[in-house]
């Protein structure tokens, strides 16, 4: 999930009960953005929505979990009245036609969010073969100097000796292929995540809203109102770092964890679009 890291004015978390909607459960640490539809519902709901509109109007995270039985709490709408025995319930189904169900969501405009980069079978990109080589050929997303791709470990059929690898991307000048600073080996059996450089500013959510994605695709994502501000790796074996050339490229590790800092370009409260 995404947790609030710092505040671009060193300011502390801003908390405030929202409107907020889902069919089921918005989860803490959820991205949320306000409802875009065409009705401009006043409501916040998951940040996930796949493509261009992504996090358009986004408000925050999630400080919370609610679910369609939650309990009420002050001003909620009452979906399920109070008994001698149970609470009463406000559903995070509830709409604005019969009152909110409100929820607490960290809403800074300059919060910056670690967010870990998801590198699940939703998110994976099938690899090509590249055989040690720093030339990687396929349909890429341009303008990716400084990102990284690792080889996804776990991948039933993939190659043992080629899981871990982590490989820096010292060009990225077209669509048809990227210069590595070292050499990679990978079939089409492997399985392969990017890494965000420092800057990047297309940025997709998994579809939980819980995580950067791209969701298995090189090319590049449709978003544009995210933006990478660092590039963290970590796991079991390895503290929390930023993500350095020197440091990182051309290792070998198969607990190896990403994570991104985020944050938000078009916030509900300091937009760029009216």
């Amino acid at each position: 999930m995404a947790k609030f890291h710092y505040d671009l004015t060193g300011a502390e978390p801003i908390i405030r009960d929202c409107p907020v909607f889902d069919a089921a459960t918005l989860v803490q640490g959820e991205f949320v953005s306000k409802s875009i539809t065409t009705a401009i519902i006043p409501e916040l709901i998951t940040g996930y929505v796949g493509g261009a509109g992504e996090m358009s109007k986004g408000a925050g995270i999630m400080n919370e979990t609610i679910t369609t039985v939650s309990k009420a709490d002050y001003g909620d709408h009452v979906s399920t009245a109070a008994t001698t025995t149970t609470a009463a319930i406000s559903s995070i189904a509830n709409t604005p036609q019969v009152g909110n169900r409100y929820g607490k969501v960290i809403i800074n405009p300059f919060a910056v969010y670690l967010t870990e980069r998801d590198q699940s079978s939703s998110a994976y990109i099938n690899a090509v073969e590249c055989t040690a080589s720093t030339t990687y050929t396929d349909t890429l997303e341009d303008e990716f100097d400084g990102g990284w791709f690792y080889v996804v470990p776990g991948v039933t059929g993939s190659v043992v000796a080629n899981q871990g690898q982590l490989r820096y991307i010292s060009a990225s000048n077209g669509t048809t292929s990227v210069t590595l600073l070292t050499a990679m080996t990978t079939t089409t059996a492997e399985k392969i995540i990017k890494c965000l450089p420092w800057g990047h500013d297309l940025i997709g959510l998994d579809a939980t809203a819980l995580m950067t994605s791209d969701l298995t695709a090189h090319t590049a994502p449709t978003e544009i109102y995210l933006q990478n501000v660092e590039s963290y790796v970590g796991g079991k074996n390895k503290p929390l770092e930023s993500m350095r050339q020197q440091v990182h490229d051309g290792i070998k590790d198969t607990s190896l964890k990403f994570y991104n800092d985020i944050i938000l370009k078009d916030h509900l409260y300091n937009g760029i679009v009216v």
